[in-house]
């Protein structure tokens, strides 16, 4: 004779799940870092801006991207989020989107760490990866749910 589960079962499979989702959650997070005043307010802007489909700011300032290399923490990570798949679809989206001529190249930056310096030294630069930003650069930095 089989037993129904009991509500302390039934509490921890709960429990379970719900610590499942919330790890799950806080994994797809994304920061992005952006050398500029004006905030970025809308998830589409973002999403725009690390697809390449805006070349300029609203003043006309030319976006520098910079994405994370092979080698950088954030790769499969902005790959997987922002275009669907790994890191080698993310850089074929990106060459066509500059062999077309509807961009510019992006950046590539080896580390994360480098992400976040070269986007504070390039003016009109927009960076998005994984990894918690370091105190003190002079740059917004906001979260992508």
């Amino acid at each position: 004779m089989k037993r129904a589960p009991t509500g302390f079962c039934l509490f921890l499979s709960a429990e379970i799940l719900l610590t499942l989702c919330t790890c799950s959650m806080a994994q797809d997070v994304s920061y992005f870092a952006l050398n500029r005043s004006e905030p970025l307010t809308e998830d589409s802007s973002i999403k725009l801006l690390i697809r390449g489909e805006r070349r300029n700011w609203e003043d006309g300032m030319p976006i520098t991207v910079i994405l994370p290399g092979k080698d950088a923490e954030s790769y499969e990570h902005v790959a997987k989020n922002f275009f669907g798949g790994d890191g080698q679809l993310m850089q074929r989206h990106w060459l066509r989107m500059v062999f077309s001529g509807r961009s510019r190249a992006p950046i590539y930056a080896k580390t994360d760490a480098e992400i976040y310096k070269l986007a504070s030294e390039i003016p009109g630069a927009f960076a998005v990866l994984k990894s918690t930003p370091p105190e003190g650069y002079p740059i917004t930095i906001g979260t992508i749910p």
